[in-house]
């Protein structure tokens, strides 16, 4: 479940009464989810279509067993201007037999956030899972210290949680194909 923006055109960092097990972020949501919800400007659906094909590469060298914290202007509302990316961090199993740094030295494009944001327009950075569950206490803790507010003010927001495993991408492929051919056409001024 995608929340309604907050009247700050944020997610809200939790639904309801904040002393409750109510649903709160980091949101558990699919990828067809964050493709229905946000597809709504040419300008976001190529930060989709960006986002989806970094997926694809991450899969392409077998890192499939984790998630995905999504966040950024890319997740709110913004009135006056697009968003430049989608920042995301993939949290992932290693495989056994990969070697890590080699891995990440041979696709600097797919591991640099530098180059991610030029061919993917996502901010990317990873984290490997040990165990394949679970992550450093204080490396989780920086993430979603900084993810959960905004820089400019402060302002307390929630992020998506979305699996790391490729099953519903080409669903989610197949809706961003469907909303970039609804949406209006740009009229000239």
């Amino acid at each position: 479940m995608i929340p309604a923006f907050s009247a700050a055109g944020v997610i809200p960092p939790f639904v309801g009464d904040p002393a409750s097990l109510g649903p709160r972020s980091p949101y558990a949501v699919s990828v067809r989810d964050v493709v229905e919800r946000f597809a709504t400007s040419p300008k976001r659906c190529d930060i989709l279509r960006g986002w989806l094909g970094h997926r694809a590469a991450v899969h392409s060298l077998g890192l499939v067993d984790g998630f995905q914290w999504l966040d950024g202007s890319f997740c709110e509302r913004l009135i006056h201007r697009e968003p430049n990316d989608v920042d995301l961090v993939t949290f992932f199993a290693k495989p056994p037999s990969v070697d890590l740094r080699a891995l990440i030295a041979a696709n600097r494009k797919i591991f640099s956030s530098r180059l991610t944001r030029m061919q993917y327009l996502c901010d990317a950075y990873f984290v490997q899972l040990h165990d394949g569950k679970f992550a450093e206490p204080g490396v989780v803790s920086y993430w979603n210290s900084l993810f959960s507010h905004r820089r400019d003010d402060l302002t307390w927001k929630g992020i998506f949680q979305v699996p790391l495993a490729p099953t519903n991408d080409a669903d989610a492929i197949n809706a961003l194909t469907l909303a970039t051919t609804t949406l209006p056409i740009p009229v000239a001024p």
